[in-house]
């Protein structure tokens, strides 16, 4: 019975968005997570003063802490009045992930507005066509070979935009909370788009002509970390130079193609022949970037890449990625 009151205390309760101060990614609510924008509707409930009982209606699934378990829906609890917001009606999207919107769409067509996303401090997150579910990971370690944690880890998590069924580019997580590393200013990410539409035709329309290692699979860029949410530091990802939000790891290219990392100067850690390191697609890949977009700084160690273009220089950590400003 009580339940049922409750429950029908929250169907008829005004909708608040959850909002806390400042740039706060969200709010724990008991041994759970409250992501900022999630809606909650509030409820009778025996709460600590300053605080409001509430139910949650939907769970915003963007801004992720490492280590925090996401509430669900349904789920009551009591969260502190101070972050609770009204919500008179869905705002749409902001000027920015408009902007984002009409730069995917113009170069790979239609995207899901839920794909696009933006912070309020002004970051936006590097659009994915698919997020790979739970089964469609584990079909991804076994079709990679991948059996122990560490190399589970580095596993691609979500694809970009298609083109004649391959995916132009790709994302890998690594040890960050879901979607944490996906942030850049709205620049870098339509550079990124940019970048990753011209590289997609050359390399499958023009460099077969130049090297049989070009083909659709082999063409994909696979992006990992950009930025965090805000340019908090010292960089929650664990970066140098990454919390301005205009750089991005990208990794390195691989024939045959596969969506596992390469180091230019070790062999792969899987088990059985899986080829490796591409260093002619790799070369390829930064002389275009380069020439397309311009780079204010690129990081990769091979020294044959290092000497055949001036704007790539070797730094400390960069076998396995590279690593590229704008």
């Amino acid at each position: 019975m009580t339940l049922a009151l409750l429950l029908g205390a929250a169907l008829a309760a005004p909708t608040h968005r959850v909002e806390p101060a400042d740039r706060e990614l969200g709010v724990g609510m008991g041994e759970r997570w409250v992501p900022r924008d999630s809606r909650v509707q509030p409820v009778e409930r025996a709460c600590e003063e300053e605080e409001q009982g509430i139910q949650i209606v939907s769970v915003d699934d963007w801004y992720r802490l490492k280590g925090k378990t996401l509430v669900e829906r349904d789920e009551i609890g009591c969260l502190p009045k101070a972050v609770l917001k009204p919500v008179a009606e869905s705002p749409g999207l902001s000027p920015s992930e408009l902007q984002l919107r009409r730069s995917y769409e113009d170069r790979f067509g239609p995207i899901v507005a839920s794909a696009i996303k933006s912070t309020p401090w002004g970051r936006v997150a590097l659009p994915m066509a698919h997020e790979l579910s739970s089964s469609e990971l584990d079909a991804e370690y076994r079709r990679e070979g991948l059996l122990t944690a560490r190399q589970k880890e580095r596993a691609v998590v979500a694809e970009g935009p298609a083109r004649d069924g391959h995916p132009i580019y790709a994302h890998f997580l690594g040890s960050d909370a879901a979607r944490s590393d996906r942030w850049g200013t709205l620049a870098t990410v339509e550079g990124l788009l940019s970048l990753a539409d011209a590289w997609s035709q050359f390399c499958r329309e023009r460099l077969p002509e130049v090297t049989p290692e070009a083909n659709p699979a082999s063409c994909l860029i696979q992006f990992g970390d950009l930025a965090w949410y805000n340019d908090a530091r010292p960089d929650p990802l664990g970066h140098r130079q990454h919390y301005p939000g205009s750089c991005v790891d990208i990794r390195l290219f691989r024939f045959p193609a596969s969506r596992y990392e390469a180091w230019w100067n070790r062999a792969d850690d899987r088990a059985g022949e899986r080829g490796g390191y591409s260093q002619v697609l790799t070369q390829s890949f930064l002389s275009f970037a380069v020439a397309h977009s311009s780079p204010s700084v690129v990081h990769f160690n091979d020294p044959v890449i290092v000497q055949a273009i001036p704007q790539v220089t070797a730094s400390r950590g960069h076998d396995d990625h590279i690593h590229m400003c704008f």
